[in-house]
């Protein structure tokens, strides 16, 4: 009909089936130069073009394809976004995704559970939108039914949560769509954040949910195991009322099984009463055997009197807090040098009353040395010199 050199370019611009602005825009200008009425050409071009697409084939390579209005590059039908130049295809007529879903929906008329795996099968099964704007619009109408369903026993909520996860899957999947074809787009953006940041709330509600069941079952085995285990004493009164009275009645195996079974940090008073006990009983193994149970035994006049009596004093020196490499008593607690101070004046004592002078001297002289020469303001009892001195004026009453 037309020349040569412009059917060649007519025949290029129509080999994909689709004419682009600017394929048309090179035809009227070649048509142009050639003389070619422009009307007349339009109107033969556009009959061209309808003849096309009536007879064109399927791609068997790509399946139905489309022409990217803004390149012109050939595009598969399902792509959302040209390959070759990021053109986001809008297809008005096609934004249709959301009715087409539920008139299919609405033949099953209503959910229950005799038909909740047809219905969604329905969902899962419903093709993903490939243009922005209906894929913008179907993953807005479907978020708002992904919501969690209370309760457990009915039927009815089994087939309300089967539905609820086929949307939950559809949703999943616009939304990695929409990561790939639409990775900036700020609109997608706020539905991809609203979107995780609930599947991140059912996820915590699911761990705390099986948390709970695990955290009532330890409760109740710790509970049992309470109730199970020997019953012992833990209030410190009553424990030491029924520890003295147990002894006035000279029931020692009972204020020994009280001392055991006793679990508070006062333990030491009870081990000591007992202790004593049976150092007035003349019992001395016995009460040697108790007071090692203590942690910081502290002796009663009695029982180191009956100690040293005893010829036991050393004995009772190592139940004591010990002294460091026996150099100097390196104890800044009052008490622990009072009860040393003690037995070894009770120990001197005895020496004199036997008529072993000498061995008091002496005994004197090596205990004294383990005190430092100073101690802190306040504690100048306990310097070695005084000490000493102490010592020697227990002595100096039986020349």
């Amino acid at each position: 009909m037309y020349n040569e050199q412009l059917e060649t370019l007519i025949d290029a611009a129509l080999a994909d089936g689709v004419l682009t602005d600017k394929e048309k825009q090179i035809l009227f200008k070649k048509a142009q130069s050639l003389g070619i009425d422009l009307d007349e050409f339009e109107m033969v071009l556009d009959a061209r073009v309808t003849k096309l697409k009536a007879i064109a084939p399927k791609n068997n390579k790509m399946g139905e394809v489309k022409k990217c209005p803004a390149c012109g590059a050939a595009v598969s039908s399902d792509m959302a976004r040209c390959p070759e130049c990021g053109y986001a295809f809008s297809d008005i007529s096609a934004n249709q995704s959301s009715k087409e879903l539920a008139s299919i929906l609405s033949k099953f008329k209503g959910i229950s559970y005799l038909n909740m795996e047809e219905y969604s099968q329905a969902i899962t099964t419903f093709p993903i939108p490939n243009t922005k704007a209906d894929l913008l619009e179907f993953l807005t109408s479907l978020m708002p039914r992904i919501k969690p369903v209370k309760g457990e026993d009915k039927l009815e909520n089994k087939a309300q949560k089967m539905v609820a996860k086929a949307y939950e899957s559809k949703v999943e999947e616009c939304v990695n769509k929409a990561k790939i074809s639409f990775p900036e787009d700020p609109q997608f953006a706020t539905l991809i954040s609203r979107f995780e940041a609930e599947q991140k709330k059912v996820k915590k509600h699911k761990l705390i949910k099986s948390v709970i069941p695990a955290i009532g079952l330890f409760a109740l085995v710790l509970f049992i195991m309470i109730l199970a285990r020997p019953k012992v004493t833990t209030n410190y009164r009553k424990c030491m009322s029924a520890i003295k009275v147990a002894v006035q009645k000279g029931n020692y195996d009972k204020a020994e099984s009280l001392v055991n079974n006793y679990k508070g940090y006062r333990i030491d008073d009870g081990i000591m009463y007992l202790a004593n006990a049976y150092a007035e009983d003349g019992n001395l193994e016995k009460a040697i055997s108790i007071i090692n149970k203590a942690k910081e035994p502290k002796f009663s006049n009695k029982l180191i009197i009956a100690m040293v009596e005893a010829g036991r004093s050393d004995e009772l020196e190592a139940l004591m807090p010990p002294v460091p490499n026996k150099s100097y008593i390196a104890f800044d607690d009052k008490d622990t040098m009072e009860q040393l101070l003690l037995l070894y004046k009770t120990t001197i004592n005895y020496y004199c009353n036997n008529n072993q002078l000498e061995k008091a001297r002496k005994y004197a002289l090596s205990k004294s040395i383990l005190f430092r020469e100073k101690y802190d303001t306040g504690q100048e009892d306990y310097n070695r010199k005084n000490v000493l001195t102490s010592f020697n004026a227990i002595i100096a009453q039986y020349k």
